[in-house]
């Protein structure tokens, strides 16, 4: 579908950013890199859903994961080739990137989730922070080698797309959610995860996307059983409350992954199931475990009404 735009023009112009390359420009490439990761995405909406606003927090989340899952289905139904794939010879990126080019998912997660943050803050300057950022990840993505241009405007088409989805749906879905019971809502949650899991094919992303959507339902579904806590509370409760969340939240993830590869033995099918529990486990450990626990420690306020949950 697009041979012309990974051939001819379309390779000569990663070949023209490639030659632009120095110091100063990989490190930023590198940072960006890391600003589209699961552990960057851990950090910052962990600190919002935490300490700064347990609404907006939640709506990042799961539009996160349903963004994540948009983007990783696109990459199956096009299975369109990264640069090197093309011209291995000629083509050298700064790291090694797995999986299929288009679209590309770090650029249609900044249009995404950034672009509900500056949409729900109001703020003149949030918004000119935004473009800015999404035109330097679709910079960053092909100087580094990993994407071709048509990947990078892909993920900006598609992220705009899932950003006005979610605008114009959260509030009607908010009311169903409501009226649904807990047992068709945890119906609800298991099978559209199952859903997802058959669709997409069982490679590292996909057991990701689906470990974090399954994680992020359970998890906003026992936030709503339990008295959980919310986000007021003096700059120290704050403080701690991060801190010491971000070393349980982060720790957790990665001796998880340590365990759950020396158990699955590059066992390819179960490593996917394996790393589906981790993402799911993680998720709600930071979406319900940790902001009860945070009540129990007097870190914050019960939450009372005040529920994880889009309304």
């Amino acid at each position: 579908m697009f041979s012309h735009w990974e051939s001819g023009w379309g390779l000569d112009f990663v070949h023209l950013l490639e030659g632009t390359r120095g110091p100063l420009g990989d490190v930023l490439a590198q940072v960006l890199h890391f600003c589209g990761e699961s552990l960057f995405f851990m950090l910052v909406l962990s600190i919002i859903y935490w300490a700064i606003d347990r609404k907006l927090g939640s709506h990042l989340i799961i539009a996160l994961a349903a963004s994540f899952a948009l983007g990783t289905l696109l990459k199956t139904q096009f299975h369109a080739p990264r640069p090197v794939d093309v011209d291995p010879i000629l083509i050298s990126p700064l790291w090694v990137q797995e999986g299929y080019g288009f679209p590309s998912n770090h650029v249609l997660l900044a249009v995404a989730i950034w672009g509900l943050l500056a949409i729900q803050l109001k703020k003149r300057w949030l918004h000119a922070a935004f473009v800015f950022y999404v035109l330097a990840q679709m910079w960053g993505r092909v100087y580094s080698g990993v994407h071709f241009l048509h990947d990078v405007i892909g993920g900006l088409l598609f992220g705009t797309i899932a950003l006005w989805l979610f605008l114009v749906a959260k509030e009607w879905l908010a009311l169903r959610w409501k009226l649904w019971s807990g047992r068709t809502q945890l119906a609800l949650i298991i099978s559209s995860s199952l859903l997802s899991f058959i669709v997409l094919a069982p490679n590292e992303e996909a057991s990701a996307v689906v470990g974090l959507w399954l994680g992020c339902g359970l998890g906003i579904f026992l936030s709503e059983q339990w008295p959980g806590s919310d986000t007021a509370g003096s700059f120290r409760q704050r403080l701690i409350r991060v801190c010491l969340g971000l070393l349980l939240l982060v720790s957790f993830f990665y001796l998880s992954r340590s365990l759950f590869d020396t158990i699955s033995q590059n066992n390819s099918p179960f490593a996917s199931i394996l790393r589906l529990i981790r993402y799911a486990l993680t998720t709600i450990l930071g979406l319900a475990i940790l902001p009860r626990c945070f009540a129990w420690l007097n870190l914050a306020q019960s939450a009372g009404d005040d529920r994880a949950t889009i309304r």
